[in-house]
């Protein structure tokens, strides 16, 4: 809470309480340096905290501080409102303002766009004026030298009649009569010159269709050496692919006859053992699996069968076994 000062003492509550002496009261005669004095003395008191007696001080309440706390929420709402209106003023005013700026700079560019456009024109200007006048300047000095050599031509012609020979054209028609053979002359010329370009625009020609068709024939001799060389790496190949073949062809053969002479031998074998058995054969030619199967099935009887007769003929001695091929064989 904020504490009250003291309030100086002043005329108008004297009168206020003491009207009868209103008539009596004079200003006092002092100097002005105690007046001023005096006058400043008060002010500073009226700044000095004064300490009031307890009775003056105001209670300690939750109402009053929530009051007080009322009043300074108004306040600082009251500046807040004050500031919030002072700001859109502001705002109002830096958007005019920045709306303005934004005219100008677009102003200013178009300003400097147009003078750009305006520099280079002059510039496109000054180097057209600076072509033409090169280009005048050198007509003017291709016609000062074509006038000089005129002048010199003229020079030359009037010296050539002032030295001819005057009898030679001793009338008006002679002139015309040489300019006349001159002409057929310049004409004969002439043709004789055409013909000659032509025969060599048709030799030209010729050569230039020459040229072609040994060009063509270059490329047809490279194609025909290239198709050779393919041709020829074909033939070799071709040998060796034939090559290959004939031996698969010979190993084939010998591999088929081996595979006859097998079912031959195996046939016959398989005809003996039916035949030493007793047994009428039931198993068929092409059957070679079941050929084998039955003579690996009696080999073993065989054996057995073998060594009992060479058994019998060494204990007999009379009897003689002829000896079969080594086991290893018949396995």
């Amino acid at each position: 809470m904020k504490l009250l000062t003291t309030r100086p003492f002043s005329l108008i509550n004297t009168k206020m309480y003491y009207p009868e002496i209103d008539n009596e009261i004079t200003f006092p005669q002092i100097s002005p340096e105690k007046t001023i004095g005096d006058f400043i003395e008060s002010k500073l008191n009226d700044r000095i905290l004064k300490k009031y007696p307890e009775w003056d001080f105001p209670r300690v309440e939750p109402k009053i501080n929530l009051t007080a706390l009322r009043r300074d929420l108004h306040d600082v709402e009251g500046r807040l409102a004050k500031k919030r209106e002072e700001v859109k003023l502001s705002k109002v005013q830096l958007d005019d303002e920045w709306k303005n700026l934004e005219e100008e700079g677009l102003k200013l560019r178009k300003t400097f766009c147009e003078f750009d456009k305006m520099i280079k024109e002059n510039a496109a200007k000054t180097e057209r004026a600076t072509a033409k006048t090169k280009n005048l300047i050198i007509r003017r000095a291709n016609i000062d030298h074509s006038i000089e050599l005129h002048e010199n031509d003229r020079a030359k012609l009037l010296k050539v009649v002032a030295e001819t020979n005057s009898d030679e054209f001793t009338c008006a028609q002679d002139v015309f009569n040489k300019f006349a053979t001159l002409d057929e002359a310049r004409n004969d010329v002439t043709g004789r010159l055409m013909h000659n370009i032509n025969v060599l625009e048709d030799t030209k020609d010729q050569m230039q269709q020459l040229i072609n068709q040994n060009t063509t024939l270059i490329g047809l001799n490279n194609q025909i050496a290239t198709l050779n060389n393919r041709f020829q790496e074909a033939k070799t190949k071709c040998e060796k692919w034939d090559g290959i073949v004939h031996n698969a062809q010979i190993s084939l053969r010998d591999r088929l006859l081996d595979i006859v002479s097998v079912r031959k031998v195996c046939r016959s074998i398989y005809l003996d053992i039916c035949k030493r058995r007793t047994v009428e054969p039931r198993i068929k030619e092409n059957d070679l699996e079941g050929q084998l199967w039955y003579i690996k099935k009696y080999l073993p009887l065989l054996r057995k069968t073998i060594d009992i007769a060479e058994k019998m003929a060494a204990s007999d001695g009379s009897t003689q076994v002829v000896k079969p091929r080594s086991r290893k064989h018949h396995k």
